[in-house]
């Protein structure tokens, strides 16, 4: 497979920021969209994903796993032992940086005329050390099949938000899995007052900031049209009193992205 291009945004400065196309090599992952991606130590891992191929009505689904080294611009296809992951696209993702792993929750498989649409509520961790995936049988029930789902990483503990049912329904609830008990807790559930709108494919960061957790936009369902609409505001959660709040910036405050 010949190599991929990666683009990078450098930070903002007085309100402005730039794009750079890097030219990689090594073993890149084929063409395809909503993969899961997460850094652990610097170093980027790229997990399943889909290509949808509309001329041809196919979609080809990944469950293979890729890393990306920054410093030498460098990919290099991993083919860990043990069981995998099913493919998929769409899974909620993030890192825990301290046990070098890379964690996905859920996810999707479809067919390209949605006449089959499988939503999974599967936990799994790949280690960075060993080069393998691990399937987390919770001792109890949690949020179940979600797709597109948002969840962070602190210490011994995740946090997921949202995600699409398997009746496309958007869902807003919040859940805590702690690694230490095995267990999931429902924090909020659906539909709580204050909370943001059900949504998925939200984008939010990889860990929780001074406490709190972040999303931004996403899509939600037009409950009369039945369809979906694109999101483009922005919530932060209190950890400690459990509380949302709108915190969408005024349009002024946009960065501009030079190519």
């Amino acid at each position: 497979m010949m190599a991929i291009g990666l683009m990078i945004a450098s930070p903002a400065v007085a309100g402005e920021g730039s794009w750079t196309k890097l030219n990689t090599v090594g073993v890149g992952p084929q063409n395809r969209s909503v993969p899961s991606a997460g850094a652990v130590d610097g170093i980027i891992y790229v997990f399943g994903g889909v290509e949808d191929d509309f001329n041809e009505i196919t979609n080809t689904f990944y469950n293979d796993i890729h890393r990306f080294n920054p410093d030498t611009s460098t990919w290099t296809e991993l083919h860990p032992g043990g069981p995998l992951p099913s493919h998929r696209a769409f899974a909620a993702t993030t890192s825990r940086k301290h046990a070098g792993e890379l964690v996905i929750y859920g996810g999707s498989f479809y067919d390209p005329t949605f006449t089959e649409f499988e939503v999974f509520g599967d936990l799994w961790v790949y280690s960075v050390d060993e080069n393998d995936w691990t399937e987390i049988q919770a001792a109890n029930e949690g949020p179940g099949e979600r797709n597109g789902a948002n969840i962070w990483a602190d210490k011994d503990k995740l946090y997921l938000f949202g995600g699409l049912t398997p009746f496309f329904l958007p869902a807003n609830d919040l859940w805590e899995y702690d690694f230490g008990t095995n267990r999931w807790t429902e924090l909020i559930p659906m539909f709580s007052p204050g909370s943001p709108v059900g949504r998925d494919v939200a984008y939010a960061g990889a860990a929780p900031k001074r406490g709190e957790l972040t999303i931004y936009g996403g899509e939600t369902l037009d409950f009369n049209t039945f369809e979906f609409v694109t999101l483009q505001d922005v919530w932060q959660l209190d950890l400690d009193t459990l509380t949302w709040e709108e915190v969408t910036p005024s349009p002024n405050k946009d960065i501009d992205i030079h190519g």
